[in-house]
């Protein structure tokens, strides 16, 4: 990537000069070589929906340097979670409660589903579908779930890699 502050040579914390980091062309490129980039953007290009998708397609976390508005844009939050599932530690709550981004975070890196909202955890169907990606799901599920034997026997036939995630007394009770 092209260096675009110099600083005569001198070491410099800025990717841009102020001038830099109000034009889009230059921080259209500097952002799909580098997400964080958009840190160093002009608010109004932090605002611009074009650079923050391609940050965001670049790096997941740069979401965190577009406008509170992008941040939360649900095409901006999708790119993001697509391109790093560990995002969704940082949005919203009613983003962790999507099953679309949930789905799509676990689908990109299974422990984001750490981060899922309490009631999707706690929703037998989410849960049931989450399992044909991971295990870990059973981990965060909830305790009510976790303890239904009729619920853990379905589970356990969509992905029996749960059974290391349970307790001794409910493996004996799902094979007797």
């Amino acid at each position: 990537m092209e260096t675009f502050n110099h600083n005569n040579g001198q070491p410099n914390d800025s990717v841009f000069t102020p001038e830099q980091s109000q034009d889009r062309d230059i921080v259209l490129a500097a952002v799909r070589e580098d997400g964080f980039a958009l840190k160093e953007a002009s608010l109004q290009l932090q605002n611009d929906i074009e650079v923050v998708l391609a940050a965001v397609q670049q790096d997941g976390f740069a979401i965190m340097h577009a406008s509170p508005e992008l941040q939360r844009n649900r095409d901006v939050i999708f790119a993001a979670i697509n391109q790093e599932g560990m995002v969704l530690k940082q949005m919203s709550r009613e983003s962790r409660a999507d099953a679309k981004l949930v789905l799509t975070a676990v689908q990109n890196e299974p422990f984001a589903i750490a981060y899922a909202a309490p009631k999707l955890l706690a929703d037998a169907t989410f849960v049931l579908s989450v399992l044909k990606i991971t295990p870990l799901v059973i981990v965060y599920a909830d305790k009510i779930l976790k303890q239904d034997i009729d619920f853990l026997a379905q589970a356990v036939l969509v992905n029996k890699d749960i059974l290391v995630h349970l307790s001794d007394d409910m493996q004996l009770q799902l094979k007797g």
